[in-house]
This record gives C-alpha cells, sequence and structure tokens, in this order.
C-alpha cells in the first residue's frame, strides 16, 4: 500500500493525453480503494494480487457485484476476529457501523442542519 501511495499519488500533469497513463492510474486508484478501504486485512499494508487481475479489463470490472464481495469479506474478517487472540476487527467496518445506526438510531449522532 505504501508504494501504491508513493508511486500514484498525483497524476503527472505532462501525461494528460497519454490514454495508457490514465488506464494505469485508473487501476492504481481502485487498487488502493480496494485494498486500503473495502477488501482490508490485519496489516492493511498489502493488497491481495488477485485484484490486479481483477482490474486487467475495467469495463468488466462494473459487472461484478462488489457489494457481495465486500459483504463476504467483512463476514469472513468476523469470523476470524472471533478469535480471542484477535484484538481488531478487520474489513470494511464502516458497513456495521451504518447497519448499527441503522437499526438504533439512538446510537446514531445527530443530523445538524444549518439554517
Amino acid at each position: 500500500m505504501s508504494w501504491l501511495n508513493e508511486k500514484f499519488a498525483h497524476f503527472p500533469t505532462d501525461y494528460e493525453e497519454n490514454e495508457h497513463v490514465k488506464l494505469i492510474y485508473a487501476r492504481a486508484y481502485i487498487l488502493r480503494l480496494l485494498g486500503g478501504t473495502m477488501f482490508t486485512n490485519h496489516s492493511r499494508s498489502w493488497v491481495p494480487l488477485k485484484f490486479l487481475l481483477i482490474l486487467e479489463d475495467l469495463t468488466e470490472t462494473r459487472k461484478y457485484n462488489w457489494g457481495s464481495a465486500v459483504l463476504s469479506w467483512l463476514y469472513r474478517k468476523l469470523c476470524s476476529t472471533t478469535n480471542y487472540e484477535r484484538k481488531e476487527i478487520y474489513g470494511f467496518v464502516l458497513l456495521i457501523q451504518l447497519w448499527a445506526w441503522e437499526r438504533f438510531p439512538s446510537i446514531a449522532p445527530e443530523i445538524c442542519e444549518d439554517t
């Protein structure tokens, strides 16, 4: 993850017309999103290389059921978290938080509307 963040943090301005470079940076951004947010692991420092195969053809990635994949990853990580030696929860834990706020409104933060 640190290598991805270092190498692909900013799109170079001198390559704006090169489609190939745009695709490389798009794949790197999506890979960072997958490994750093949606499919996190205990180290949060690496991304499974299997995602590179998924990102080979970006026109196909829109056909995948990303919601189910993220939920199944989260459930798998929750099961491994039940091990008493584990100290943290991994996966897209924001989904659990949003579910809890929806089901138990008393624990949800108040939404302040400025008028």
